[in-house]
């Protein structure tokens, strides 16, 4: 394998299998090359951590972008008070609705179809 290749990971369909393939891949990115005995147990624990850590990263931005979405509806349903004509109503409600959409998918909840 050489660094030029692309498609290291093309057969990897897990994140935690990824970045399982990708500590033992570093691993031997060293010239001259390491000798001895690889910890793979010791990698293990390094890629658990890294997983555990991802999970809060996502948590966090999923948080975050909820809060954003939320305030986009709430400026939208503002706005859907104070619009006049069937088209401001009509595209206020339907940002509204697609605004739903999206915090019940951040929820958990919904396919996001409507």
């Amino acid at each position: 394998m050489t660094t030029t290749e692309t498609g290291h990971f093309d057969d990897v369909d897990k994140e935690e299998t990824l970045l399982g393939v990708l500590a033992g891949a570093v691993s031997v990115c060293w010239k001259p090359r390491p000798t001895g005995v690889f910890d793979s147990e010791m990698a293990s624990e390094f890629v658990d951590s890294a997983i555990a850590r991802l999970k809060v990263i996502r948590a966090n931005e999923r948080a975050d972008l909820r809060t954003e979405v939320q305030v986009m509806r709430d400026e939208a349903t503002e706005a859907l008070k104070h619009a006049e004509g069937y088209l401001e109503i009509s595209t206020a409600g339907v940002g509204i609705a697609v605004l739903d959409d999206v915090l019940d998918l951040l929820d958990g909840n919904g396919d996001g179809q409507g």
